[in-house]
């Protein structure tokens, strides 16, 4: 009986940690960055340290939704741009980063994508570096997507953690046909 609760103590074990490297190698995979720094050779000229200086002041990390209908697939995407100065970092309660959600013409729900998976319950932080971008994506295809196909019109993209700069409603985008 002892070996019986080790053995399950230990199968328990082996699967959080297989959940936690899943997770951890499926976000790996949905981030592209795209490293985009640049010298400022304005330094030595106030002129254009000021102009620079309101560029700079104007710019602000922005959330683009993307979606496009593919003949056997709906394919996702969330773009996270940061022309700042700064690294910014996103805060989740869970090792979902993302959501999506499939709309008709009347904007009603048609398909969530997190409605079928499970997310490890752990804080995590993610972070876009200073001049950086993030791309997260995924798709939808199978008996989902032939069932929903003709009737999707929309899609909702949602960053399901916190920042001063996500929009907590969501980013509602035309799927591209």
């Amino acid at each position: 009986m002892k070996n019986k609760k080790n053995i399950l103590g230990l199968l328990i074990l082996a699967f959080v940690l297989f959940t936690v490297s899943l997770t951890t190698v499926q976000a790996a995979g949905q981030y592209k960055k795209n490293n985009t720094n640049k010298s400022q050779d304005s330094k030595n000229n106030s002129k254009g340290t000021k102009k620079e200086d309101k560029k700079t002041a104007k710019k602000k990390v922005s959330i683009k939704p993307e979606a496009l209908l593919n003949k056997d697939s709906l394919d996702f995407k969330i773009i996270i741009k940061n022309p700042t100065k700064n690294d910014v970092t996103i805060e989740s309660s869970s090792g979902q980063v993302f959501d999506f959600e499939v709309l008709d013409a009347k904007k009603q729900p048609l398909y969530r994508w997190s409605a079928d998976k499970s997310f490890i319950a752990v804080i995590t932080t993610t972070e876009i570096k200073a001049k950086d971008k993030l791309e997260l994506s995924d798709s939808l295809s199978g008996e989902v997507f032939q069932d929903i196909k003709d009737k999707a019109v929309y899609v909702k993209a949602y960053i399901t953690g916190t920042a001063d700069f996500v929009n907590q409603d969501g980013y509602l985008v035309k799927i591209k046909k």
